[in-house]
């Protein structure tokens, strides 16, 4: 039965952010240390500061009502997912270069139940099939980038991939090549950037893969009027 989601379309996302914002200590807290990381504490042991809150908050209420607002509605549960616990997972990202694994294992079941949720609310069963093609594909895709990049794309980005190749399917296949350029645009972006501020080691490549659909939306929206 689809369903009409006019003030739910906005309430819900603002929600989903507060609720984000303030479970992200808790969350921190309880997340195990990395297998690999040489230090006594886990990498994300020093957030979360006050800028990296707002930086959180006001990305997942950006995505969140982007998503409720532009993409179908009987999708909107797979957006109130990528607005909280994923936008939670790529915050660490940003500041830390880690996507923890426990936290991206949360965010795919996550993203299962919310798919539940949308064939409930009208999504066409026939798009599953296209949302795991989608996914298998961005994930054989990201693990071969992942085994030439000689350790510049981290696994935790091929786990990520499945994800954003998914979510960005439920809408159509156009916003799944536009996310995925958009996203890695907006990923060389941000990798020249840290270079040429002297940046040691990697960067964050998670953030910008998340951003890719939501961009999409907007990008064909401005086009379609």
């Amino acid at each position: 039965m689809p369903v009409d989601l006019p003030l739910i379309a906005v309430v819900v996302p603002v929600l989903v952010t507060v609720l984000t914002t303030l479970g992200a200590s808790r969350v921190l807290r309880r997340l195990p240390m990395p297998a690999g990381h040489p230090g006594p504490e886990p990498p994300w042991a020093g957030l979360p500061r006050p800028r990296w809150l707002a930086g959180l908050a006001v990305s997942s209420l950006a995505v969140g009502l982007a998503g409720a607002l532009l993409a179908p509605p009987a999708t909107a549960a797979l957006w109130w997912v990528w607005a909280g616990p994923v936008a939670l997972l790529v915050a660490i990202d940003a500041a830390t270069t880690w996507l923890p694994l426990s936290l991206t294992r949360v965010c795919a079941l996550a993203l299962l139940v919310a798919v539940v949720v949308a064939l409930g609310w009208g999504l066409p069963p026939a798009r599953l099939g296209v949302m795991a093609l989608a996914a298998v594909a961005a994930f054989g895709l990201f693990r071969l980038l992942w085994q030439f990049s000689g350790g510049q794309l981290g696994y935790g980005d091929v786990r990520l991939a499945p994800m954003v190749a998914a979510i960005a399917a439920a809408v159509s296949l156009d916003t799944v090549l536009l996310g995925f350029i958009a996203g890695s645009l907006i990923g060389v972006a941000l990798g020249l950037w840290a270079r040429a501020r002297g940046r040691p080691g990697g960067f964050a490549y998670g953030p910008a893969l998340w951003v890719g659909p939501p961009v999409a939306l907007v990008i064909q929206r401005l086009i379609t009027g």
